[in-house]
C-alpha cells in the first residue's frame, strides 16, 4: 500500500478516535471509540462470561469491587467491573475512562510498567499539588 494511502487512512482513523497516536513511542494504539466498539461486540456475545465468573469469585472472596482495565494513553479503560455490596459505590460502566493516576486500577498498571515509560507518561500529565 502506498505511504500516502496509509497516512490518509491513519489520519482518518485518528480523527474519529478509532486509534490514537503515541508520539513518544512513535506508534498507534487502539483509541477509545474502537475500544467501545470492541466492548459492544464482547457484550453482544458471551465472550465475557468466564471473566465475569472469575471477577465475581474474587468479589465474593475479598468483599470489594473488582475491575479489569487497560491503560489507554493517560486513562484506564474499564473492560469489566463487578461491584461489591457496599452501600456507597462509584458506578462506572464497562468502557468508562478515568485518569490512570486517580484510580486504583491505573496505579497498579502504572506501578508495573517499565520505569522509563512510567516516568515519561507521568511527566506529560499536569499533576497539581
Amino acid at each position: 500500500m502506498p505511504r500516502q494511502t496509509v497516512h490518509r487512512v491513519l489520519t482518518q482513523l485518528e480523527a474519529t478516535q478509532l486509534i490514537i497516536r503515541d508520539v513518544q513511542r512513535d506508534r498507534f494504539m487502539v483509541g477509545p471509540k474502537l475500544a467501545q466498539l470492541g466492548l459492544s461486540a464482547l457484550n453482544s456475545e458471551n465472550y465475557g462470561a468466564p471473566i465475569r465468573e472469575i471477577l465475581q469469585e474474587l468479589v465474593n472472596e475479598v468483599q470489594e469491587t473488582c475491575n479489569i482495565g487497560i491503560l489507554r494513553g493517560l486513562d484506564v479503560l474499564y473492560l469489566e467491573r463487578i461491584e461489591c455490596d457496599w452501600p456507597l459505590r462509584l458506578n462506572l460502566a464497562k468502557g468508562s475512562h478515568l485518569p490512570a493516576h486517580c484510580a486504583a486500577t491505573g496505579k497498579v498498571l502504572l506501578a508495573h510498567m517499565p520505569a522509563r515509560t512510567r516516568a515519561a507518561l507521568l511527566r506529560s500529565v499536569p499533576l497539581e499539588q
